[in-house]
């Protein structure tokens, strides 16, 4: 199944920095968009990431949402 929208979507489980340690962040995600109006759809509307959301969000402690700009 794949995401509209989704240019890249990337997890990795081991990675180790202590200001990640020290946010208490439990997962990152870095998920790239070809502009903010497919990151705001997918966001807030796109029906597979909500479900995904709703099925993972019991599951992951805390999570961390940053916001990065293209840089073509």
């Amino acid at each position: 199944m794949g995401i509209n929208r989704v240019v890249q979507f990337q997890f990795k489980t081991d990675t180790s920095s202590d200001a990640i340690e020290k946010a208490s962040i439990t997962h990152a995600f870095v998920i790239q968009f070809d502009n903010p109006e497919d990151r705001d759809y997918y966001a807030l509307k796109d029906p597979a990431h909500l479900a995904v959301v709703a099925e993972l969000g019991p599951l992951v402690e805390k999570v961390q949402i940053i916001d990065l700009p293209r840089n073509d």
